[in-house]
C-alpha cells in the first residue's frame, strides 16, 4: 500500500491537532501545511514543507490528500475550490 502524502490547509489549533492525530497512523506522511498566517506555522513539524497559501501548496507539495482544517465557516468554500486531482478530507458538512 502506498503512503497518504498529507497536506493540510489551515494550520491553527485544529490543524496542529489534526496534524498530531494523523503523525499515529504509519501509513500517512504529513508532508506540508498552508495557512495565510505565518505565525502559525513556525512550529511546523520538522521536514514539513509550509506554504502561504492553499494555491501555492497545490502547486508545489508532493501530496495526494488535503486536509481541511481551518475555521469552520471557510471548509465548503475550501472543498469546492478545485483541488487539482487530490481527495479532500472535511468534517464539516456542506451546508454549514
Amino acid at each position: 500500500m502506498n503512503k497518504i502524502k498529507l497536506g493540510i490547509v489551515g494550520f491553527g489549533f485544529m490543524g496542529h491537532c489534526d496534524a498530531d492525530m494523523m503523525n499515529t497512523f504509519e501509513d500517512i506522511d504529513l508532508v506540508a501545511v498552508a495557512d495565510t498566517n505565518p505565525e502559525q506555522m513556525k512550529d511546523a513539524p520538522d521536514g514539513v514543507e509550509t506554504y502561504a497559501n492553499i494555491d501555492e501548496m497545490l502547486a508545489n507539495a508532493d501530496i495526494n490528500v488535503v486536509m481541511v482544517s481551518t475555521p469552520n465557516p471557510s471548509h465548503p468554500e475550501m472543498v469546492k475550490r478545485p483541488q487539482r486531482q487530490k481527495n479532500t478530507l472535511s468534517v464539516k458538512n456542506r451546508q454549514q
